[in-house]
């Protein structure tokens, strides 16, 4: 028989669930961009209050994380549709954003680079209020051990 050839239905929804999530993940890269556009125009009204956390933002992830949640409230965005998503599709999310602002931030930082930066910082952000995971302040401290050095008698 032709089903034979084809893969079983089981797949089926694995490619469903992966159109689901480019669905979402366009959905988010919207509403952030809108957001991150909004940031920037308050900055704009404001800019001599802003001028140096938006060139300090521009080297400093956590500096631009801090002017996000200055200048917007996150936690009033409606992000229901990222909250059904399982834990680990929403770390991949995350750690995409991580990477679409890293790549961002080592290029030369044009308007429509920050924006671009801006708008993955916001979204890696609502990542995380979705996932209940806040960032954690110093990165990696699970992993450091204290080392013990012998000195010479």
């Amino acid at each position: 028989m032709l089903k034979e050839l084809f893969a079983s239905n089981s797949t089926n929804q694995e490619v469903t669930n992966k159109s689901n999530q480019l669905d979402n993940t366009a959905n988010l890269t919207r509403i952030s961009a809108d957001i991150a556009r909004e940031i920037l125009k308050r900055a704009e009204a404001d800019a001599e209050k802003y001028q140096t956390k938006i060139v300090e933002s521009q080297k400093s992830h956590d500096v631009m994380d801090q002017l996000i949640n200055e200048i917007y409230d996150l936690t009033t965005v409606d992000i229901e549709f990222l909250k059904a998503e399982s834990a680990e599709v929403l770390d991949r999310m995350i750690k995409s954003q991580q990477s679409k602002r890293s790549r961002a931030k080592s290029k030369e930082m044009t308007l429509d680079n920050y924006i671009t930066m801006l708008t993955g910082a916001v979204a890696e952000n609502l990542l995380r209020i979705a996932a209940n995971k806040p960032k954690s302040a110093g990165g990696g401290g699970a992993r450091r051990r204290a080392v013990a050095y012998r000195g010479r008698a």
